[in-house]
């Protein structure tokens, strides 16, 4: 097998097993600034709550029923303010 063939046969499958574990995404909202601004690349762990429960200050990404402009699903990136049991205070708009 010709060298080029092997190297991208590893690549393609290096980038396969990659993609399992993270998902390259780009923000496109910017209620988390200036954490977080529109047009940010971020990388989405996969497997981060497989072996943890999410903690308070953790930044989620999560499926909504809501629609982008085009027509797709749209995605919402929110940080973590309470746990179960928790009681949250919103004061004149503030939390």
């Amino acid at each position: 097998m010709k060298a080029w063939i092997r190297d991208l046969v590893v690549a393609l499958a290096l980038a396969f097993i990659i993609l399992q574990f993270i998902k390259p995404t780009i923000v496109r909202e910017n209620s988390m600034e200036p954490t977080l601004h529109d047009g940010d690349y971020i990388f989405l762990s996969r497997q981060s709550y497989t072996f943890g429960e999410p903690k308070r200050g953790d930044i989620i990404v999560f499926h909504t029923e809501l629609k982008t402009e085009t027509g797709s699903e749209k995605l919402l990136i929110k940080r973590i303010i309470g746990l179960p049991g928790d009681v949250i205070d919103i004061e004149d708009g503030l939390v």
